[in-house]
């Protein structure tokens, strides 16, 4: 008996057409309920600030309550997650903007950069005491005693 693959199985989204005693006339996408589900909390959580636009005109409000839901959901779903699940794109979203593009981090071989924000590189002065032995040459630094004609040495098959 050959093995069934549920990957086209369990890859087909979850349609509800009922819920708990109401029949719905289409099916709706459990992913989709979800997040305009979620949406719709954090619209509560900021109520204050919703409900201050939609005062601006009247019967602003309840679009607005439905209507940002749906379309959140919608715009996501739309949305390629690049081969993984929706939650955990959407998680690695929410790290990635936190931690990096809001600080405006910079990488460069899996590193980050320290200093890419300055605009003027200024170094030390160096020091240098030199030796007798460094003194030997003329004025211009170039040492006396070198012979550029000297034979060249190769260690070529040398042996031992």
């Amino acid at each position: 008996m050959e093995p069934y693959n549920f990957k086209k199985t369990f890859g087909n989204p979850i349609t509800l057409y009922t819920l708990g005693k109401f029949s719905l006339p289409f099916g709706i996408g459990l992913a989709r309920l979800i997040i305009a589900s979620v949406t719709f909390g954090l619209m509560l959580l900021f109520r204050g600030f919703f409900l201050a636009i939609g005062g601006l005109i009247p019967g602003l409000t309840p679009v607005l309550f439905v209507g940002i839901p749906v379309l959140v959901s919608h715009f996501l779903l739309r949305r390629d997650p690049q081969g993984k699940k929706l939650h955990y794109y959407l998680y690695d979203l929410f790290v990635y903007f936190f931690s990096i593009y809001l600080p405006k981090k910079k990488y460069a071989d899996d590193k980050e950069l320290m200093y890419h924000t300055e605009t003027e590189v200024t170094f030390e002065p160096l020091i240098r005491k030199i030796t007798e032995k460094e003194s030997d040459g003329d004025e211009h630094g170039e040492i006396k005693n070198a012979s550029e004609d000297a034979p060249q040495q190769l260690n070529v098959n040398k042996v031992g």
